[in-house]
């Protein structure tokens, strides 16, 4: 369950309560007083839970050892949405506007973008 404190943080964001509740997230205090657990479920099981703070310094966390696998990860392989698009996101708050815009095939990457541009790494190899 979201708290009422958290849900106030979050609707002035624009995100839609019920629906991050539909999702599986909820308050949290691992990281602070404004932290949310955000699941991160493959078949109907819980692999890892995100940690993230939602007000104040931005910060992360997750469960230690976890399997690394996309947010979300089952839409993939719904065939009821086989016609829509695959949006991959950098972050689960970017894939729940994206789910709260109608988007219904959304995943988020496990740890966010990467600190430094690959390309630039890869360049430099060849």
């Amino acid at each position: 369950m979201i708290s009422e404190r958290h849900a106030k943080i979050l609707e002035a964001r624009g995100f839609d309560i019920e629906l991050m509740e539909r999702l599986g997230i909820e308050s949290s205090s691992r990281l602070g007083r404004d932290c949310i657990a955000i699941p991160v479920m493959q078949g109907g099981v819980r692999i890892n839970t995100k940690y993230r703070t939602i007000a104040g310094e931005k910060r992360f966390s997750q469960e230690p050892g976890a399997r690394q696998i996309f947010w979300n990860v089952d839409r993939i392989s719904d065939e009821t949405l086989f016609g829509q698009p695959l949006i991959t996101t950098e972050g689960e708050m970017d894939a729940i506007a994206a789910i709260q815009s109608g988007f219904g095939r959304v995943v988020s990457v496990p740890n966010g973008a990467p600190a430094s541009e690959l390309g630039a790494d890869r360049q430099a190899e060849r």
